[in-house]
């Protein structure tokens, strides 16, 4: 089975990430451990119908990588899912961030693999976690270098999946960082420039 014929729900599959789409239903995103780790999304409607096709949409064709640790988000207006994962190597050594938007149906919008945003390289990205931004998305995560050698940063994408203007540092200060939120993406945004600090282990950040 490739990773464009997701499975049948089963214990193989994750607890998904989901958020409310505002109209009664919501947007989800998982991965799964059977075929190698895939990610797929879904987009449940008021009414309880499935508006992808059944059992979900993969997030990339790519059946080199894997990918895991999905976070999604919808645009109200057009029915639009965006979703952004962690794309790692096939040995999980190398990692980077990717992002996929569907139209209303699950149709893929950003090529076949998606588009990236980090390129596979030695630093970990974790806990990417996205909101949705005029008609693209603004994508988070936290890059580790190492133990306690971790910094957030963020990126703005157009309805294209263009960057809009370059990477931010939402925190600079090395540390772990555990987690974070749709409030850290919301506090970048305003005037989306300018050194932001964040607490070690939580979300909350402060402009300085």
């Amino acid at each position: 089975m490739s990773p464009s014929s997701p499975p049948a729900p089963s214990s193989s599959a994750t607890s998904p990430y989901f958020v409310p789409d505002g109209s009664g239903g919501a947007v989800f995103a998982w991965y799964t451990s059977v075929p190698s780790l895939p990610c797929f999304a879904q987009h449940i409607l008021a009414n309880g119908a499935p508006a992808f096709p059944l059992g979900g949409v993969a997030v990339s064709t790519n059946t080199i990588n894997v990918r895991v640790a999905p976070s999604a988000a919808d645009r109200a207006s057009s029915q639009e899912v965006f979703v952004f994962w962690t794309e790692e190597d096939s040995n999980q050594v190398v990692n980077g961030v990717y992002g996929q938007k569907f139209n209303s149906t699950g149709g893929p919008q950003w090529g076949a693999t998606g588009t990236v945003l980090v390129p596979l390289g030695a630093d970990t990205p974790d806990f990417v976690t996205t909101v949705q931004v005029g008609t693209g998305a603004l994508v988070c995560w936290v890059d580790s270098v190492g133990y306690g050698d971790s910094t957030i940063q963020a990126t703005r994408l157009d309805a294209s999946g263009a960057a809009v203007g370059p990477q931010l540092v939402v925190s600079s200060m090395p540390s772990n960082k555990f987690a974070l939120a749709a409030a850290t993406l919301l506090e970048a945004l305003p005037p989306w420039s300018g050194p932001m600090t964040a607490s070690a282990t939580t979300a909350s950040t402060s402009r300085t």
